[in-house]
């Protein structure tokens, strides 16, 4: 119903959430802010002899008087063929109820064959529940696997190939920016591409591909663009607008489309907390607070949500308070600690106000865990033996880091975090001009320019680095850029850290 222009459709991830046994399904409506309520039911007979057969029973109720303004009964064999052609008839029918006008590109989008496959249609609704969670590692490679065997049944399967290369973007952006995965991604997209060039999604997966892959922001604001003129009411789509609003610098713009998507998929902890991000960064932490106490009322378990309530309290200067959120976060140290390393905007936290708990959880951790990041666990490891006064096995720590990241160079030569994590080894190694270089080659990449969200905590590092070198002048003149625009430097920041003392 959602690919029919002119109805919004309040995400399943949002609509799922609720108990059916303990909320009536009108008061879930207006909980949501639904004007009608889609319904029905289900039935599969499976005869000893032939095919399956399924009955779908739908009605369309009006929310505010709880009355029935639409129903029918559609019959079909248990194929997806069949099923999509039942799920394309009903999304017209509910289009006429509601006295929707379905435009002929609507049209064309609801008669598409997605597989023939059922097994393959499985593979691709369980990719689909992973991959809402973006900011999970573990559920992204649960999505990748997920999408990875739906297309290895079915090949033609043009969706599930766009969605994995949804997936493969993410993952290769936020965790594994090797050019295994980079090839990975652009041969989901070359074969979508190749199979439905004019699919939405398959749009939006090219503009994946030049966003994360490429980092080419105004193809993918094209792809984007163009894929929302056809799919306004797409909730993830929105958020990846926003997203690129935000690299961006356009905060006002990105706010409005993540609040757009959140008005969509009400209960997605993810997007509320993005909504969260904005406040942050724009310097007014206690709402972004008040945000994100409404996303942990949603989703107590978000992991993103947990991490970045003591880190808003970490950046805002109030390192008591930040202390004492991340102690109390020791009871799930074992997934805190390898997000924590694994994201280099919390490099700063752990020399300043890691508790033990913490650190505890650190030591547990081996490299021989799956999805640990190296440079992060080195960094880490090496940040707290400097605290607790053990200076060679500081060293031997830091310079694994050094190693590791030039044979990373190697692969990857334009990653500003790396040249960030290079200065601070060579800092640590007591390698002055090493540290100076790489600084060097940091700035002129202007990470703020490439993105003018995470930049800005690439950048605070980088004064941190210069004022401890005593390159007073430089450390300034980076603060005095940030505090021109939004970033996570802040007076209260820049009082409490004892960097810039």
């Amino acid at each position: 119903i959602a690919d029919v222009g002119g109805i919004s459709v309040i995400s399943r991830s949002s609509a799922m959430q609720f108990d059916l046994r303990k909320q009536k399904l009108v008061d879930i409506a207006r909980d949501l802010n639904a004007d009608f309520l889609v319904v029905g039911s289900i039935r599969i007979d499976h005869p000893q002899a032939g095919a399956s057969l399924i009955r779908v029973t739908p009605r369309v109720i009006r929310v505010s008087d709880g009355s029935a303004i639409w129903n029918d009964r559609y019959d079909a064999e248990l194929q997806p063929g069949k099923m999509f052609e039942v799920q394309s008839r009903i999304a017209r029918s509910v289009a006429e109820a509601l006295h929707v006008t379905m435009s002929p590109e609507s049209r064309t989008l609801l008669q598409r064959n997605q597989t023939s496959s059922l097994d393959a249609y499985r593979y691709f609704l369980q990719g689909n529940l992973h991959l809402a969670q973006f900011l999970v590692r573990d559920q992204q490679a649960l999505a990748i696997d997920m999408y990875e065997r739906a297309v290895a049944i079915d090949s033609n399967f043009a969706l599930a190939y766009a969605r994995l290369a949804q997936a493969n973007a993410t993952y290769f952006s936020l965790y594994d920016r090797t050019p295994a995965r980079l090839k990975r991604l652009q041969a989901a997209v070359e074969r979508a591409n190749l199979l439905a060039p004019r699919d939405v999604e398959v749009g939006v997966a090219r503009g994946y591909l030049a966003h994360f892959g490429q980092r080419n922001l105004a193809t993918a604001m094209q792809e984007y663009t163009a894929a929302r003129a056809r799919q306004p009411n797409n909730a993830p789509l929105l958020w990846v607008i926003g997203f690129v609003q935000r690299q961006q610098g356009d905060m006002t713009n990105a706010v409005k489309s993540f609040r757009a998507a959140s008005a969509l998929d009400p209960r997605s902890a993810m997007l509320l907390f993005e909504v969260s991000t904005v406040a942050f960064i724009e310097r007014r932490p206690d709402e972004a607070l008040t945000t994100l106490e409404s996303v942990l009322d949603l989703s107590p378990e978000f992991l993103p949500a947990q991490v970045g309530k003591a880190s808003i309290l970490f950046y805002a200067g109030r390192f008591r308070e930040a202390e004492q959120a991340f102690e109390e976060l020791g009871g799930i140290g074992d997934r805190v600690v390898p997000y924590l390393i694994g994201e280099p905007i919390f490099r700063a936290v752990w020399t300043n106000v890691v508790p033990d708990t913490m650190v505890y959880a650190l030591n547990k951790l081996s490299l021989r865990m799956p999805g640990i990041d190296s440079v992060g666990y080195y960094h880490a490891k090496g940040a707290i033996a400097s605290l607790k006064s053990r200076p060679a096995l500081a060293r031997s720590y830091f310079d694994s880091l050094r190693t590791t990241i030039r044979a990373r160079s190697a692969l990857r030569p334009s990653e500003t975090t790396e040249f960030l994590y290079l200065s601070v080894a060579n800092l640590e190694l007591n390698d002055s001009l090493g540290a100076r270089q790489a600084l060097d080659s940091l700035m002129a990449r202007d990470p703020l320019k490439r993105d003018a969200f995470r930049g800005g905590f690439i950048l605070l590092d980088t004064a941190r680095v210069y004022a401890r070198l005593g390159l007073h002048d430089q450390a300034i003149a980076v603060l005095e850029r940030l505090a021109r625009v939004p970033s996570p430097s802040s007076p209260q920041l820049l009082a409490a850290d004892p960097a810039f003392a």
